[in-house]
């Protein structure tokens, strides 16, 4: 077992020396088959099971800083259904936590299903206030049978509030679609160059077609931003809401581009009106006139076997309701993934 301790250069002396906990590591780490290391957690694969085992040190600034409070602390961390959570907790001390969990193997590469799914991810995070800030792509997994082929993030143990220090988040969120520009890209930029506001992204012929670069680096340096605003200054409380809004709705544009409506017509609209890019989807337009009714300046979508009999319907519901007169709304038709839509942009006037 020393051999691999020793790939925890952090690791600190007291807890190397540590006999209980040692002898812990070596108990439920026997048999098992060696599969890596990280900062301070070890990894045995049970080659009969298929379930990892985890030996987690004691570690400042992440879930593991106080060991006593990991069962606790997994509470707040099962709110995010991105996140492959422990299957057993096998042992606790103030040194080690070791626990169990499916085996994931990571991804390797990074597509468009992917960068849709870790926007959205980091879009969740904003809401609830909290981050995973180690989000690069190779701590995802692509999970099937009972995650019925869903990306979970494996390595959760770093949490924090959004609004600490994000350069780190800011660089794994920044190689990720870097990695989606290029998939040969070799080089990952580090936190020093991201930390300098230096966003510039490598251009290819495909660049413009695949993403918006130029929401994705207005993202960032927004990002970037939230830092300053002392979370427990109840006096910043309004511009923090609104620069977490902002983001969001960056995050929305972006998506928006790599979805990729017929043309950007429904885009270049939108663009045109400001209207919000708040992309919701339904199954009954009778939901879409509700939505409409409480936050008109939306673009909302509806899903549709039948393309024609919605488009119909949707302006029969549209027009045949009690909508007051200020709203516009245009209803376009079209198909993406095989899979009929509707979108229903709608905007007020005076």
């Amino acid at each position: 077992m020393t051999k691999y301790i020793e790939h925890l250069t952090d690791l600190p002396d007291f807890i190397k020396s540590n006999k209980k906990t040692m002898h812990a590591v070596n108990r439920y780490s026997d048999m098992k088959k060696y599969i890596g290391h990280g900062t301070h957690v070890l990894a045995f694969l049970d080659q009969d099971t298929k379930l990892v085992t985890k030996c987690c040190f004691s570690h400042s600034g992440t879930l593991m800083e106080d060991t006593g409070k990991f069962k606790e602390q997994l509470q707040h961390v099962s709110k995010f259904s991105e996140i492959l959570l422990p299957i057993d907790i096998k042992y606790i001390d103030k040194n080690l936590v070791v626990y169990t969990q499916d085996f994931a193997k990571p991804i390797v590469s990074v597509d468009k299903d992917f960068i849709v799914f870790m926007f959205n991810f980091v879009k969740k995070m904003l809401r609830i206030g909290m981050k995973f800030p180690d989000i690069y792509f190779r701590n995802f997994s692509l999970l099937h049978d009972k995650y019925n082929n869903k990306y979970k993030l494996f390595d959760f143990h770093n949490y924090e509030s959004i609004f600490n220090n994000n350069n780190f988040f800011i660089t794994n969120i920044y190689n990720n679609v870097l990695k989606y520009i290029n998939q040969d890209q070799l080089e990952i930029k580090r936190m020093d160059y991201i930390a300098t506001n230096d966003y510039k992204f490598p251009t290819t012929n495909n660049t413009v077609d695949i993403i918006s670069i130029e929401y994705v680096t207005e993202f960032l340096r927004l990002l970037g931003s939230l830092s300053t605003l002392e979370p427990l200054r109840d006096s910043l409380k309004e511009v923090r809401d609104i620069k977490i809004e902002q983001l969001c709705l960056l995050i929305d544009k972006i998506i928006y581009s790599i979805e990729k409506p017929p043309d950007r017509l429904i885009m270049s609209i939108c663009e045109f009106l400001e209207i919000k890019y708040l992309l919701s989807d339904f199954t009954d337009s009778n939901e879409v006139t509700k939505e409409i009714l409480k936050s008109p300046d939306k673009i909302l979508y509806v899903k549709t076997n039948s393309s024609s009999k919605y488009r119909t319907s949707g302006i029969w519901v549209l027009s045949n309701t009690k909508m007051p007169n200020d709203i516009l709304c245009a209803v376009f038709p079209f198909n993406r993934h095989k899979i009929n839509y509707l979108y229903f942009i709608c905007t007020k006037y005076n």
